[in-house]
């Protein structure tokens, strides 16, 4: 009894600390990365207002006008072009999550079940 516990406390922490590394490194992208969709880029075309890593890229680079346009086009290209496989792969996960803590249901008791939901709760369910 003890040791089915542990089994599942140790794969309920692992999941979440895949699904906390899946986030966090959304969320890293989204703010700090120089490409961010919400900085359009696509219309500058010097470094003026420019993220800190792309100033020092085209200064230590010494890009010209066009191609620091260049860049920024296709910095926004490759930014869009990761959020589509992001969307493609992020239902994937999402089953893979659910298909592993019905999983881990199965094993438990109904008492364990329910404490497990209350310890736990699956966030990555719509509506959970």
């Amino acid at each position: 009894m003890k040791t089915s516990v542990a089994v599942v406390a140790v794969l309920g922490i692992f999941l979440m600390g895949v699904l906390i590394g899946v986030v966090g490194t959304h969320l890293y992208d989204s703010h700090t990365m120089p490409w961010h969709p919400g900085e359009a880029l696509h219309t500058q075309t010097s470094t003026y207002g420019a993220p800190p890593f792309l100033q020092g890229l085209e200064k230590e680079l010494h890009l010209s006008h066009a191609q620091i346009a260049e860049l920024h086009k296709i910095l926004a290209e490759s930014r869009r072009e990761a959020d589509a496989i992001r969307h493609e792969v992020a239902p994937r996960v999402h089953e893979h999550l659910e298909a592993t803590h019905q999983r881990l249901l199965r094993i438990l008791t109904p008492e364990q079940r329910t404490h497990l939901l209350e310890l736990h709760p699956p966030y990555w369910r719509e509506g959970a």
